[in-house]
């Protein structure tokens, strides 16, 4: 079962119950309480600039260039951020994006 479910994130539990020829109830409590997978509805999106804000991080980018050009020590005082995700959900294929998810690694022997 856990091989069927790590080849095929989006595989439903109805699914591996044909495969395996089992019951829909045998197959969640085996992928819930023994191998303790979770559906996960998400996806990553990245994030899609338009032509001028493009043009906008161009420009500052050639102004920093030519101060540090001026100053070297002008890069120092720089305060920089991370990159920026949104997460975005589509309802009517919400079914369609789930993942299974392996559980957390615990420490345990």
């Amino acid at each position: 079962m856990d091989d069927l479910v790590r080849s095929d994130r989006c595989v439903t539990l109805r699914m591996l119950a044909l495969k395996v020829d089992v019951s829909y109830g045998t197959v969640w409590t085996i992928v819930h309480d023994r191998l303790r997978f979770r559906k996960v509805c998400a996806a990553w999106v990245p994030k899609q600039l338009t032509d001028q804000q493009k043009k906008l991080r161009m420009g500052l980018a050639l102004q920093h260039l030519f101060r540090y050009q001026e100053d070297p020590a002008f890069m120092k005082r720089i305060v920089t951020g991370e990159e920026t995700w949104c997460h975005y959900y589509e309802q009517e294929t919400k079914r369609d994006s789930m993942r299974r998810h392996l559980p957390l690694k615990s420490s345990e022997p």
